[in-house]
């Protein structure tokens, strides 16, 4: 700017007010995984509406709320319900929550909550996942018979594999030296 130039300043001091607003820093770090949160308590509490059950309050294990979400997550990782109960993988559940597992029947009664509240809405997703399906299917063949969509269950299980794929590694090998 040239010399001596001096603009205005252009805010009203009188009624310029700012206010602030406090958040978590953790909020402002993960605001997608916030919003993959909400979406997932809007969802859930639909379906339960839909089934006729409304939930209050979340559940509690041994003192501490259980986190649905986090829950949820956990299982659909591991193939979800069906999977994680005949792999008996609760345990792994119960420790991932960071609940006290010195209670000999804490997979047990976890297994039980996620029955409750969970399972309805894990069954609800997949009917929904298989709507899409099947829409999509449709639109892509129009004119043509859509062809059966496979449970998205099956495309999350991990143990399913389809016959020519790849077997993996076993963890006890050992990479050959190179000296």
């Amino acid at each position: 700017p040239p010399e001596g130039w001096a603009p205005p300043f252009a805010i009203n001091k009188a009624a310029f007010k700012f206010s602030s607003k406090i958040q978590a820093v953790h909020e402002l770090q993960d605001r997608l995984a916030l919003q993959a949160r909400q979406e997932f308590a809007g969802s859930l509490h639909r379906c339960m509406v839909q089934e006729g059950k409304a939930m209050r309050k979340p559940p509690v294990f041994g003192g501490k709320e259980i986190d649905l979400y986090k829950m949820y997550r956990a299982v659909s990782k591991r193939g979800g319900y069906a999977a994680v109960t005949d792999d008996k993988k609760w345990k792994d559940i119960v420790r991932i929550l960071q609940l006290p597992s010195g209670n000999n029947n804490a997979s047990y009664s976890l297994r039980q909550i996620y029955q409750k509240y969970l399972l309805p809405y894990e069954e609800f997703e997949a009917e929904r996942l298989r709507r899409e399906m099947d829409d999509a299917a449709a639109g892509d063949n129009e004119g043509e018979p859509a062809a059966a969509a496979p449970a998205p269950a099956a495309a999350t299980d991990k143990r399913i594999r389809s016959p020519d794929a790849e077997e993996p590694p076993s963890r006890k090998q050992k990479k050959p030296r190179t000296d």
